[in-house]
């Protein structure tokens, strides 16, 4: 690789020739579980992740922490824990079967155990309130350091650490000269955040590890240590992700992520011949070319999945309301079932959710163009040009008419579908569930849509049309976005799959697991 491209060259080095450490595994003995007994557990963990609607790429992480809490309730011995723990994942599909080696139960028992005395040692010295909220975050940092064991992360966080690199390099502002700024950390937040799409729990666990590099070997006494000083360290945490700053270096670096996304294929498809590829200008070009079909066919599939997924989570969630709550309603306060509004109410949403995800509108030649020149300038130069990011308006009379504006928005938005769900012969508590849903659904279907504007780099043009369709339709958005984070608090589906129903049911496929080995066994005496 030529000496003028010392960054890519340190890339390179981190994501292609790195090589974690293998677990060391003497039999030669792999874990396995029955390939029958699997696909109940996939089809499950498929039914699950749908009503969920979790990131993708969190979802093992997820159901490592959920796994790992419930195990810790019922079983006491770390290996058990780790055991059942890696198996439930072999049978879920997020780890491959036949594979991964014994030893590493081992591995996973000891970071468990870690864990597990740091929960003692805060339970003893918090109220239980406080306990609740520390076993969250204690749970959360757990299951990142356990799936980091399973599946080292050090791709990801080689190209997260490159364009935190180039973004200081080209930052269009003056640093802070401390290196101890905050400001450092919002923005290696922000990367995590806009390019890996890391969620609150994995970008604590990291900074977590930057700041207590001893934690990956803690022995008692710094597991002592770490549990008398957790709450101002969950604290000083929790300040950089509530800081404005920190939402504003993310909406930044969105903007740019496309352009490593692209390197991170070329570095994935070309492994170490992609030192030979960097030495012709013209290859390169080329490569980007195909990395960035291939990449424009993968969103479409992910939109897809998306789209069916949120259609079961809206159809579902609608459903249960309408059999636990308006139907009742209807029937009790209005004595009769009123479909009209009752059929709007289930079959809308979902359709709504259709519409905006076959109306998606992918970007144009120029988009390919722009990212060809960006990143052929961060690779050969280190070089990017990037706008400043945009500061908070200041408070006003400007500003006060702009929230006037806003506010009025919500008004008419809301107004003209009250008055149409009037229209209809809705009642109060039917058009009350329609708005509900109306925005969690305009709210999903924006989620679907961010997929095409996160491979964007040339920004569409806004005319009067989608002007005006932006001003009737934020409202929705917002409220939309509110409501799912409410929802996914209190998500009836997830509460009845995990306490009423998955415990019993891991515990069957255990029974015939063990039942199916046996049998095997006998089978095996007589020849």
């Amino acid at each position: 690789m030529t000496e003028k491209i010392p960054a890519i060259r340190d890339l390179y080095q981190k994501y292609i020739l790195f090589q974690p450490l293998k677990h060391h595994n003497r039999n030669g003995e792999t874990i396995t579980v029955n390939d029958i007994v699997s696909k109940a557990s996939f089809f499950y963990e498929k039914i699950r992740s749908a009503l969920d609607y979790s990131e993708e790429h969190l979802l093992r992480k997820n159901a490592i922490s959920r796994i790992l809490s419930r195990r810790l309730f019922f079983q006491k011995k770390t290996k058990e824990v780790a055991e059942s723990l890696i198996l439930e994942l072999i049978r879920a599909r997020y780890l491959p079967n036949k594979t991964l080696p014994e030893s590493l139960i081992g591995e996973v028992a000891k970071i468990i155990e870690k864990y597990h005395r740091l929960l003692n040692t805060i339970e003893k010295q918090h109220s239980a309130r406080e306990r609740q909220r520390r076993l969250k975050w204690v749970m959360g940092i757990a299951a990142s350091e356990i799936e980091a064991e399973l599946a080292s992360p050090h791709k990801e966080e080689a190209i997260a650490d490159h364009m935190y690199e180039i973004f200081l390099r080209n930052y269009p502002r003056d640093l802070p000269k401390d290196s101890r700024d905050p400001f450092y950390v919002m923005l290696y937040t922000a990367i995590q955040m806009s390019l890996l799409k890391a969620d609150k729990s994995l970008i604590t666990y990291r900074l977590f590890l930057k700041n207590f590099p001893e934690w990956k070997t803690a022995k008692t006494d710094y597991i002592n240590h770490v549990a008398k000083n957790i709450g101002p360290i969950i604290e000083t945490f929790d300040t950089y992700f509530k800081h404005k700053k920190t939402e504003e270096l993310t909406r930044w670096a969105k903007k740019y992520t496309i352009i490593f996304i692209i390197l991170r294929d070329l570095l994935e498809k070309h492994g170490e011949d992609f030192a030979d590829l960097l030495n012709s200008k013209d290859r390169v070009e080329k490569e980007i070319k195909k990395v960035y079909d291939e990449r424009l066919t993968t969103v479409r599939k992910k939109i897809r999945r998306g789209a069916v997924r949120s259609i079961i989570y809206i159809f579902f969630t609608k459903m249960l309301v309408a059999l636990l709550l308006e139907i009742p309603y209807d029937r009790y306060v209005h004595d009769e079932i009123n479909m009209l509004p009752l059929q709007i109410n289930i079959g809308f949403p979902p359709l709504l959710m259709l519409f905006m995800g076959i109306t998606i509108r992918f970007p144009k030649k120029e988009n390919l163009e722009k990212i060809k020149s960006t990143l052929l300038n961060i690779i050969y130069d280190d070089k990017i040009s990037l706008l400043p990011p945009k500061k908070d308006r200041k408070q006003g009379v400007v500003f006060f008419l702009l929230q006037i504006l806003y506010l009025l928005s919500y008004g008419v938005s809301y107004g003209l579908i009250i008055y149409g769900l009037w229209y209809l012969g809705f009642n109060m508590f039917s058009g009350f569930l329609f708005v509900l849903f109306l925005s969690l659904a305009s709210f999903l279907g924006f989620r679907l849509r961010q997929a095409v504007k996160e491979i964007s780099f040339v920004e569409r043009r806004d005319n009067i049309i989608t002007t005006f369709i932006g001003f009737l339709t934020t409202p929705f958005l917002r409220v939309g976005n509110w409501i799912s984070r409410k929802f996914s608090r209190i998500n009836v589906f997830i509460f009845i799959l995990d306490v009423l129903i998955e415990a019993p049911f891991q515990l069957i496929v255990e029974i015939l697991e063990q039942w199916f080995s046996y049998m095997k066994e006998k089978r095996d005496e007589l020849s």
